[in-house]
């Protein structure tokens, strides 16, 4: 162990995870949504993985993916991986689980996902970054008329001119 950690410890107690309220409440209910969408968590021996699955062909929305993840994690690395019309954006943290408790085994479309008291209080505050981040992850945006029950459509012309004004056309 460290000297310094040892130090750190004897002179300001041990160490403490960091409270989920400690984040960029905006970022992080961003982040949240591309989770949700196309994300991740991959465990290894020693840390956790984040990685967000987006459209390679949108560069603008990569660029806002990583600064999210940034601001959530501003400490830790962020990287971008290309494969052929995909772009991995991803992050190592022991914190994910903390940040993200909708992990778990399986599929999470297959699985019940429910929110926190405290990220319900993030969405609530910010439902805006929330619906962008889930829009620009794993959302569509082109006419079609609503066959099944489970989309959500967005169709009238002043809901559709209300939803560009914060995510905007797929760049």
């Amino acid at each position: 162990m460290p000297q310094s950690t040892v130090v750190r410890w004897l002179n300001a107690g041990p160490p403490r995870r960091r409270q989920p309220t400690a984040i960029d409440a905006r970022a992080y209910a961003h982040l949240l949504g591309l989770y949700l969408g196309d994300g991740h968590i991959a465990a290894f021996p020693r840390t956790w993985c984040l990685r967000l699955y987006l459209d390679e062909a949108y560069p603008a929305i990569i660029a806002g993916s990583v600064e999210s993840v940034r601001r959530v994690v501003p400490f830790n690395r962020v990287a971008v991986h290309h494969k052929p019309g995909c772009a991995i954006v991803q992050c190592y943290s022991s914190e994910w689980p903390v940040w993200f408790p909708q992990h778990g085994p399986g599929r999470k479309d297959e699985r019940p996902i429910r929110l926190e008291p405290w990220q319900e209080e993030i969405t609530y505050a910010h439902p805006r970054e929330l619906v962008r981040g889930l829009i620009e992850s794993d959302g569509s945006r082109h006419a079609n008329p609503v066959r099944r029950p489970y989309n959500i459509s967005i169709a009238r012309r002043e809901a559709v001119a209300a939803l560009d004004e914060f995510v905007g056309p797929k760049r």
